[in-house]
Order: structure tokens, then C-alpha cells, then sequence
């Protein structure tokens, strides 16, 4: 599968951002873990369980408990497929180990934390400097 970040997702991802002032917008998250994880929006929020699926699906409810104002556990098990919250708290600890074990994993965490202020900071820009959480 070829990770491409295209315009579409670009757009989506900003558009977003833009408009959404508290949690990490979801199509950003996801979006992310679909160009980093060359996975499927529908392979994140399947019952799939292989490695990769998960590990991408980790990054996802990392991005929502740690960019922005947190999402609750079951907000994130609801965008997820209608995950219960014990399951996204074991997939948020399962990422924060990766982010200790895991120096690729740690990179995809740290270039998506800077993708983030940057889109944080163009919408404020572009909103005329409003505060953007």
C-alpha cells in the first residue's frame, strides 16, 4: 500500500482543525495513522486484529488522549468502532509503552505532535489569531 499524503487529506485534516477549537479532530488522527501505518480508516475502526492494525489504532487514541483537550475513553471506543473503554485504555497504554520502546513509533508520535501546532497555529492565523486551546 503507498502512503501518500495527498491535498484530500491535507484538506480534510485542516478543515478540521479549523473548526474544531478542543480535541484533536478526529479526521486528523486518523488521517495520520492511515499515511504513517499504510492501514485503512475501515481497517481502524474493524474488529481486525493484526499488529499493524493495532499499533496504528494505538497511535489513534494516543493522539486523542495527548494533542488537545483529551477525548474521553468512551468517546474514542465510539469512534473506534464501538469499542468498550477497558480496550481503548489498554490500547492508550500499549502506545505509551511503544512510545518508550519503539524509536519509530516515537518519531510517528513526535512528527504528529508537530503536524498538530503547526495546523493549531496556521488556523489561528487564518481565524485571526484566535485561541485555539
Amino acid at each position: 500500500m503507498t502512503r501518500k499524503w495527498t491535498a484530500e487529506l491535507h484538506e480534510q485534516s485542516h478543515a478540521a482543525v479549523a473548526s474544531d477549537q478542543g480535541p484533536i479532530p478526529i479526521d486528523l488522527a486518523m488521517n495520520w495513522a492511515v499515511w504513517e501505518f499504510a492501514v485503512s480508516r475501515a481497517d481502524l475502526v474493524s474488529k481486525r486484529r493484526q499488529a499493524l492494525v493495532v499499533l496504528a489504532r494505538s497511535f489513534v487514541v494516543w493522539a486523542m488522549r495527548n494533542l488537545g483537550e483529551p477525548r474521553s475513553y468512551a468517546d474514542i471506543g465510539a469512534i473506534l468502532g464501538g469499542r468498550d473503554s477497558s480496550s481503548i485504555i489498554h490500547l492508550h497504554q500499549k502506545a505509551l509503552a511503544q512510545r518508550l520502546m519503539d524509536s519509530e513509533f516515537a518519531a510517528i508520535c513526535t512528527r504528529m505532535r508537530s503536524r498538530y501546532a503547526r495546523f493549531v497555529a496556521q488556523s489561528g492565523a487564518e481565524t485571526g489569531g484566535a485561541d485555539h486551546g
